[in-house]
Order: C-alpha cells, then structure tokens, then sequence
C-alpha cells in the first residue's frame, strides 16, 4: 500500500482518519471508505451518513462515485448503522465481491483508498479482504488485540485462496503504546513473534497513549490538525 500507483488497503482501527489526512497533506488522491457500523471514520472526517453511504454501496443500489462526499482529508464514502446487520442481508452469490465490483470505475481515480472495517469477521471484512491489495493489522498493545491479528490471519487464509490470492499483510501497527510500560514492550515483543509467522513485519513506527488522540477525534480532527506538534 505504499508505492505511488493506486492502492487499497484494509485495516481495523479508528486511526483511518489520521493516515488519509497524513497522504492528503503528502498530495496524494485520497478516498476512504467507512464500513464500521460504529462509524467513526465517518463523524471524525465530518462526513454526513443520512445520506448515500456505504450500504447503498454494497447492495448495489448506489453507485460509489455518487456516495463520495469532500472532505478536508479526501473523499469518502460514510458508513450506516445499518451495516450492522450486513451478514443477513448480503448473502446472495458473490457476496464477497460486492465491494471490489462497486470500486473497479473509480479505481484509477485514487492513489490510496483506505477501507476501514469493523472488528467482527463477517461479510463486511471479507468484502474489504477482497477488494484490498494489502493489510495493515493494527493492535492495541495487550494480549487480547494479539489473539485477534491470528484470529484475522486465519481469515485471510480462505480470502487468498477463494477471492484474492494476491493479498498480503503489509505488517502489523501497535496502537496505545507506552515505551515506557514493560508490558506494552513485552507485548511488542509478541508480537514481532506473530509478525514473524505470519511473514510479515512490526511497524518500528507505534502510536502512543496519547490525550491528544481522544481530544482531536472528540473535535473531529486528523491528530495532524489537532496536534501538529505532537510527537
């Protein structure tokens, strides 16, 4: 997901935000697509989800072109609450396309689309798994968040060989990190392991415990508007 042609990428956090700001700052094309029914990508970029979203997206009933909305970080298509119940109503065969197909005229528009996705492994992450070229695993620096990257890990297995065998983990982000805590520095340590047996790698890069993340997405702010000093 790091070269300059057009790239999708997948990943499980509410720092989506921050890493579409940061390309768009940089001068690159920039979409995002919100499938989180929690929807925080879409309130922290400002967007407006009573409109087209992602849903419509995804059942076909709206082009993506048409649910693409301006923000100060790019475009992005805003998620529903109705996502929610994705896995009951997508269903039909090639499901797990949906999302590609939808994307396919507008590909060349973009340098990155970032596809931020919602921690259950259901339809919704499968279409991203699908449609993306690479993975970011962001993880919470404990013991749970690590269960969940091999939890992902598995689910990727059938993703590449049914629907996209050229996906790859791009690596995995540490997220709430404190060097200075033992604990986050033996979890980094686990999960340089894991990293390993999954053929990829720990990002050196972390992002830390910080107030100033919780305050920039209370203000609806990119952590690099909010805080621009802030290292």
């Amino acid at each position: 997901m790091h070269d300059h042609k057009p790239k999708r990428g997948s990943g499980q956090d509410h720092y989506s935000p921050c890493r579409s700001r940061w390309l768009s700052l940089k001068g690159y094309s920039v979409l995002s697509i919100d499938l989180d029914a929690q929807s925080n990508m879409t309130y922290t970029a400002g967007a407006k989800a009573d409109g087209a979203t992602a849903l419509g997206v995804l059942t076909g009933e709206i082009r993506a072109g048409d649910a693409i909305q301006k923000t100060g970080s790019g475009g992005i298509i805003p998620a529903s609450k109705a996502l929610a119940g994705a896995d009951a109503f997508i269903t039909d065969t090639g499901k797990e396309y949906r999302l590609k197909e939808a994307l396919e005229p507008i590909r060349g528009e973009y340098d990155y689309i970032i596809i931020d996705t919602p921690p259950a492994l259901g339809i919704l992450t499968i279409n991203a798994l699908t449609a993306c070229d690479s993975v970011i695993i962001p993880a919470q620096a404990d013991i749970y968040s690590l269960q969940g990257i091999e939890q992902l890990a598995e689910t990727m297995k059938p993703v590449k060989k049914y629907t996209n065998p050229d996906l790859t983990i791009e690596g995995i982000l540490l997220t709430r990190y404190s060097p200075r805590s033992v604990l986050s520095r033996e979890v980094a340590e686990l999960a340089q392991q894991i990293a390993g047996k999954l053929g990829t790698k720990l990002f050196r890069a972390t992002i830390r415990e910080a107030v100033a993340v919780k305050e920039a997405q209370i203000s609806q702010q990119s952590l690099y508007s909010y805080a621009p000093k802030l290292k």
